[in-house]
């Protein structure tokens, strides 16, 4: 059995599973296959790679947080700025 490390795109936890097999895209857990990189889920070889990969999805969800409040501000002071038809 090989060791992976699982890590999903929300929360916290890294957690080591034991993998069949693998290709370069697929992994097998008991019995059933996974993609490497999905959009829920995810395995990496180390867990260094599964750490740095979820830091790197957050930062990326914090961008665009970033990004829509920013769009949200100015949309605000549009709406402050309307003036009332006559």
């Amino acid at each position: 059995m090989l060791k992976k490390y699982k890590v999903y795109d929300f929360g916290v936890e890294i957690v080591a599973v034991d993998v069949e097999r693998e290709t370069d895209k697929i992994v097998w857990i008991a019995g059933r296959r996974h993609l490497k990189l999905s959009g829920w889920a995810s395995f990496f070889d180390t867990w260094d790679e599964a750490k740095k990969m979820k830091i790197e999805w957050q930062l990326e969800k914090i961008k665009e947080l970033k990004r829509k409040l920013n769009n949200a501000e100015n949309e605000l002071e549009d709406i402050k700025n309307i003036k009332k038809n006559r």
